[in-house]
């Protein structure tokens, strides 16, 4: 009877979740929310990173400009030639410098932009470096491959002279340009390190009597 009675007595055991864990839950998926919408990662995202060290890369440039050889300044037009007559020449200067950092090859071509073909065939034209004469003829053969010297700078002369006294060259006008271009493995490139100017040029005949 007493045994009874003390059963009756004992306090019942009541199981409690506590508060505690369900924070700390709701934390950990809180955090994991924003960790995936800041990164942009999935459930199915793998995430791994490399650092490669010991690489070097050089970066360089090619560049040149085409100045006065008097003081050095940019110019783009070379021959402004007024009143050729036969036995008449006129003569200017040009220098390529380099600019930028690489050596280059580059290639002078004379292309007929205007005026009368008779003519613009007529006139001889010379291209002059270090006093020797590296192109003789006419425009539409004007074909020079040359290397830029060391030091970065090439000084160059040139002549164009009108021998003929053919009444059919007076007053008449030749305009042409100089292409400059740089090549490193093929004078045709235009891709890749390349760099290209232009020198104008105007010829203009007198007038003359046979």
């Amino acid at each position: 009877m007493k045994l009874k009675k003390y059963l009756d007595k004992k306090p019942k055991v009541k199981i409690i979740q506590s508060p505690i864990s369900k924070i700390g839950l709701r934390l950990v998926f809180f955090f994991t929310v924003i960790i995936l919408l800041t990164t942009g990662a999935t459930d199915a995202d793998i995430s791994d990173s490399e650092v490669a060290t010991g690489n070097i890369f050089t970066a360089t440039t090619l560049d040149f400009n085409q100045n006065q050889t008097s003081n050095n300044q940019p110019m783009t037009q070379l021959l402004n030639t007024s009143g050729l007559i036969p036995g008449g020449f006129d003569v200017r200067s040009f220098r390529i410098k380099k600019e930028g950092k690489m050596d280059f090859h580059y290639r002078m071509k004379g292309i007929k932009t205007a005026g009368d073909d008779g003519f613009c065939q007529t006139l001889t034209i010379f291209l002059v470096q270090d006093w020797e004469i590296k192109f003789q003829g006419i425009l539409s053969n004007l074909l020079l491959d040359d290397l830029i010297n060391e030091s970065g700078t090439d000084d160059w002369i040139i002549l164009v002279k009108l021998d003929s006294s053919n009444q059919a060259l007076v007053l008449k006008e030749c305009q042409f340009d100089i292409k400059i271009s740089t090549w490193k493995a093929d004078p045709s490139e235009t891709n890749g390190f390349y760099d290209e100017e232009i020198l104008n040029n105007r010829v203009s005949s007198g007038s003359w009597a046979n």
